[in-house]
């Protein structure tokens, strides 16, 4: 039994992107949420390893 193949002629690859959009390569700017919550997460990390650490040398 042999098996279908289908043609999507309908489809069309752009092997670039079109002129009249730029990529913008600006570094983001971080909300006070967005930093705050960073910040935290930069916190329990560090205490999970100086707990770690800790109990390693007790």
């Amino acid at each position: 039994m042999r098996k279908k193949q289908f043609k999507a002629s309908h489809i069309s690859i752009q092997s670039s992107p079109p002129s009249e959009q730029e990529i913008d390569y600006s570094p983001r700017t971080y909300t006070l949420r967005e930093k705050l919550i960073f910040g935290m997460k930069l916190s329990v990390i560090f205490g999970i390893v100086m707990l770690l650490l800790w109990l390693m040398d007790r």
